[in-house]
């Protein structure tokens, strides 16, 4: 029976309070023991590295990694085919969680080379892709939620799928997974949200220079395509390894395992995604267009 404890609310607290103080601890203390001088002379942001409580944590997660596939895909267990299914599903979850924790590692470099492939030579999508890029090197904020849930949700529909003797469906994969897609979902657009004043500035910028209103809505809602693509291409890779993995532990065909896949729930995820990221900066494109060029730099 689940019941209420006085001290729930203290772990509800520290479990929302310690994330933002660990992840805002180093930018400030960069921020702190850099020179005024030098931030001023500075054109761009230093490449990001990983600190010492980040590299800790994914030697952590990559100990994970590797303790669960050694016995889910290589060795005989005693539970015979469900074991080693669950030991391959918690390699994948342990492995999406390490990823994601290097994002500016792996979702970075992902976003240039599938935008780099993109053979268009427009204007607005080459200031949409250098946009992304240049927003990319700070923070991958703006992808994380989205590329969170997806993958989750292909992880968990993998495993529903394959799972020997489960009786688990889809419905059941996303009345569980539910929420995650949408507080993610809400956690994405919120950032999207967070950096529209940085957006309406740089606009500015480009329009003295010279652009023309339809070439900079075009190039705002381009950002949106970048980053549900972004997203969508890290769950369908993660959708691919997952499928592998337990395939093997489960020791069923590959093929078979994407064959049981519901693809059309997993494409209408994917294109509610692009659909809202797009439709969130369109809606930041028309306050942008409405803005007084000389009055956004002088604010």
């Amino acid at each position: 029976m689940v019941g209420f404890q006085l001290w729930h609310i203290g772990a509800s607290v520290l479990s929302g309070v310690v994330p933002c103080l660990l992840g805002g601890w180093g930018v400030t203390r960069r921020a702190a023991k850099t020179p005024e001088m030098r931030a001023f002379r500075d054109l761009s942001d230093p490449p990001a590295r990983p600190g010492v409580a980040r590299s800790i944590l994914a030697f952590c997660l990559l100990a994970g990694v590797v303790g669960m596939w050694i016995p889910g895909l290589g060795i005989e267990l005693e539970g015979g085919i469900e074991q080693r299914t669950a030991f391959a599903f918690a390699g994948n979850l342990f492995l999406i969680c390490l990823l994601l924790l290097m994002g500016p590692w792996v979702l970075t470099p992902l976003m240039k080379f599938w935008t780099a492939l993109v053979p268009s030579r427009g204007v607005a999508w080459h200031l949409a892709v250098q946009s992304c890029r240049t927003r990319a090197a700070r923070s991958v904020t703006t992808v994380l939620p989205f590329a969170l849930s997806l993958s989750l949700v292909g992880l968990f529909t993998v495993l529903g799928n394959v799972m020997p003797g489960s009786t688990a469906g889809l419905n059941d994969v996303l009345v569980v997974l539910g929420w995650v897609f949408v507080a993610s979902w809400v956690g994405g657009l919120a950032v999207i949200a967070l950096v529209g004043r940085e957006r309406t500035r740089d606009s500015a910028i480009v329009t003295v220079a010279g652009a023309r209103p339809g070439v900079l809505t075009r190039s705002t809602i381009y950002e949106g395509v970048i980053y549900a693509g972004t997203a969508i291409i890290f769950g369908a890779i993660s959708i691919a390894v997952t499928s592998v993995t337990i395939a093997v532990g489960a020791k069923i065909s590959v093929v078979q395992v994407l064959d049981g896949l519901p693809c059309a729930t997993l494409g209408g995820l994917a294109a509610v995604t692009l659909v809202t990221t797009c439709l969130a900066l369109a809606l930041q494109a028309v306050r942008v267009s409405r803005t007084v060029a000389t009055r956004a730099l002088r604010s």
